[in-house]
């Protein structure tokens, strides 16, 4: 029998669970307490989509070219559908001002310098539809989790066997994992358990907005600066 993961929560950190271990056969069952993505469409996403655990959902994104890497060797066909979708890649060469672009000697590693821009909300409809054509992958939407499945370990720690959800079912796993997020009651369900978890906190000191444009039909992007630009707040 294969081994069954269960996830806590099917934001960017679960679905990215799902993209790391869909290979490796393992059955994976993500639990999320928001609706699926409605029909419709990228725009009816953005415009309707309820993710309540996910306050920068309509924010602009960049993904770090790491996981554009990732991604472009692991799930060639993700970043065709990403594309597809709108979302651009920039390249190194891309945020080089004129001056320093004239002397650039492009080196092949930086092919992999390119990072993903596109709003969240692409982003997580497009990964999430990838994600579910996996046979070995399910997500069970407005699912509300209410704790753990404990065990106690032959030392005396405490293992998770499990979840237990809203309507009194438990279901068991051979791996738990919590990607819910910030905002997860899992370390107090550890807590109330008896375990001892540590915390550490550091203040992140980022504050940023969105504002979207749309080009008029036939129209592509307004030329940039001649000088690059970067603000303080």
């Amino acid at each position: 029998m294969a081994e069954q993961v269960a996830v806590l929560g099917a934001g960017m950190a679960g679905l990215g669970i799902a993209l790391a271990l869909g290979a490796t056969g393992r059955e994976i069952t993500l639990f999320d307490h928001d609706p699926p993505a409605p029909q419709g469409g990228l725009e009816r996403a953005f415009e309707d989509w309820s993710r309540r655990g996910a306050s920068q959902f309509r924010h602009s994104h960049a993904f770090l070219a790491r996981l554009r890497a990732l991604i472009a060797r692991e799930h060639p066909r993700l970043l065709q559908a990403l594309r597809a979708a709108g979302a651009r890649e920039l390249r190194f060469a891309d945020g080089l001002s004129p001056q320093l672009l004239a002397d650039y000697v492009p080196d092949p590693a930086d092919e992999d310098l390119a990072i993903i821009v596109s709003r969240r909300s692409t982003f997580e409809t497009v990964m999430r539809a990838y994600v579910e054509s996996f046979a070995n992958v399910r997500i069970v939407s407005e699912q509300h989790v209410t704790g753990l499945v404990l065990k106690a370990a032959d030392d005396g720690a405490l293992v998770a066997r499990g979840l237990a959800l809203g309507g009194g079912e438990h279901v068991m796993a051979d791996l738990v994992i919590d990607a819910a997020g910030r905002n997860s009651s899992v370390v107090d369900w550890l807590r109330a358990a008896g375990a001892r978890v540590g915390e550490e906190a550091a203040p992140c000191s980022i504050l940023y907005y969105t504002r979207f444009y749309q080009t008029h039909a036939g129209l592509g992007d307004p030329p940039r600066g001649r000088v690059a630009a970067s603000g303080d707040l």
